[in-house]
């Protein structure tokens, strides 16, 4: 990101700095997302219609995730669930194919994962 705007990464103050991860996260996952903008606030502490709507685009632009999250269906006018208990388990759903598809070993932070944490935050 630092370089993108054309600013010596020394110069910026560390705190302003991304994570590796985040840089990693904006310059592979930010090839097929475009919307929602793949910052770096919200992917640190992603709020939950940042996620869905991330899932979203994957879906559309992959296909991954779109038969077991949306039922095949992905319409422009996307219904995100409203209701806790719903957020909790979309994500779990997520994690899960996620896991299913990546296989243990390439998911094991996966497992740190909590979705309740998400969606209401830490205790």
């Amino acid at each position: 990101i630092v370089a993108m705007a054309g600013v010596a990464a020394d110069a910026v103050p560390e705190e302003e700095q991304a994570p590796a991860w985040v840089t990693a996260t904006q310059a592979t996952l930010g090839q097929r997302v475009e919307k929602p903008r793949l910052t770096n606030e919200r992917l640190q502490k992603p709020p939950f219609r940042f996620l869905y709507d991330v899932m979203v685009e994957v879906a559309r632009q992959t296909g991954f995730g779109l038969q077991e999250l949306f039922g095949g269906d992905v319409s422009s006018k996307h219904a995100a669930p409203s209701i806790r208990e719903e957020k909790i388990a979309f994500l779990q759903q997520w994690i899960d194919l996620t896991r299913a598809t990546c296989g243990e070993s390439e998911t094991s932070l996966l497992v740190a994962v909590s979705p309740q944490n998400i969606v209401c935050g830490p205790k």
